[in-house]
């Protein structure tokens, strides 16, 4: 197994295609996780929230949901790399919580597809790249050790006067 390790995010909408995106990884021998839908969720469609779920008591919402997130960022911080599941360019709220946790953490940041027009801006200069899961697996396996994180594609945009460090 390679010593890379990717985790997963995006919205939970797209949950099947994070279940193929992971076993790619899984395939290639690169270590993957994926998000853990919360119990309000419905288990056939995770992007959608169970019968009744209007009832359940604001506080307890809040609590699941709080967990589920620290978990995952916790995930976030101790991967390698992390592989954004956007299709479409859509990026959700905690997406892009879990995108800034990874920039923050120093974390290789690749995306399934370019980012929405309104999050084009923000987001586009923390990936790396934009790359289907099989063209992330080639690049990971050419590198003998992760490497490090840079500016992203922003780096591209910047005239050439300018410096990257401590973007």
């Amino acid at each position: 197994m390679l010593k890379s390790s990717i985790c997963i995010v995006g919205s939970l909408r797209f949950y099947a295609l994070m279940l193929d995106v992971h076993k790619v990884f899984e395939n290639a021998g690169i270590s993957c996780s994926v998000p853990t839908p919360g119990k309000f969720r419905n288990p056939k469609d995770p992007g959608e929230y169970i019968n009744g779920y209007s009832r359940v008591p604001f506080r307890e919402k809040v609590e699941e949901e709080r967990k589920r997130v620290d978990d995952y960022l916790k995930r976030v911080r101790l991967s390698d790399t992390i592989y954004i599941v956007n299709p479409d360019g859509y990026v959700g709220l905690n997406t892009v919580g879990e995108i800034y946790c990874a920039h923050e953490n120093k974390k290789l940041i690749y995306a399934l597809e370019p980012f929405h027009e309104d999050h084009d801006l923000f987001l586009r200069g923390f990936v790396e790249d934009f790359l289907p899961p099989k063209d992330l697996v080639k690049v990971l396996l050419k590198a003998e050790e992760p490497p490090l994180a840079s500016a992203g594609l922003f780096k591209e945009r910047l005239p050439p006067h300018v410096s990257v460090t401590g973007l």
